[in-house]
């Protein structure tokens, strides 16, 4: 019975690997004007966050993202904070494979900041513009893809710091 069982257990990887790649090759995950959404959560210096983004393939093979985060984390001693924030980043492939995709980009966002200090019970909220460098990875299982990327965000007058970074890990989903 156990060496039933160990064989289904390493049988099993290949059937859905073939599976996977037979569903891979109708869809075609970079494609002109494939769509995509993604779900990731995100570590940075001070604390974690959430992003839900979607991404189009344009003509050229560039790849257009346009994202929402959210970010909760302590700055200093006993400061909290909160941002929302909203890009859009171009980028370009710079590593295509039939399941693996690699990309490097940039783009602009803004962001709302709410910083709370918990000790003096203050709190100031505020718009800040900015700039970002991405670089990305997809691992594509059929309509399913994981997903990392790391983020280098310049942030104009944030109260916690202008430079800050974030690393991504989620889940991408082929919508066409």
């Amino acid at each position: 019975m156990k060496k039933y069982i160990l064989l289904i257990l390493l049988l099993s990887p290949l059937y859905i690997q073939a599976q996977s790649e037979q569903e891979i090759g109708s869809i075609t995950p970079h494609c002109y004007d494939s769509r995509m959404i993604n779900l990731s959560s995100h570590y940075t210096a001070d604390g974690v966050g959430f992003d839900l983004g979607y991404s189009r393939i344009n003509k050229n093979a560039s790849i257009t993202n346009l994202n929402l985060e959210y970010d909760k984390g302590n700055y200093a001693t006993k400061n909290q904070y909160n941002i929302v924030s909203a890009n859009l980043c171009l980028s370009k492939p710079i590593i295509k494979r039939q399941r693996f995709y690699a990309s490097i980009g940039g783009g602009t966002f803004v962001s709302y900041e709410k910083i709370e200090n918990s000790i003096l019970h203050l709190s100031k909220n505020k718009f800040t513009p900015g700039a970002l460098a991405k670089m990305e990875a997809e691992l594509f299982l059929s309509r399913y893809a994981l997903y990392s990327s790391f983020e280098q965000l310049y942030r104009t007058n944030s109260i916690i710091g202008n430079w800050q970074y974030q690393v991504s890990v989620g889940i991408k989903y082929i919508l066409k």
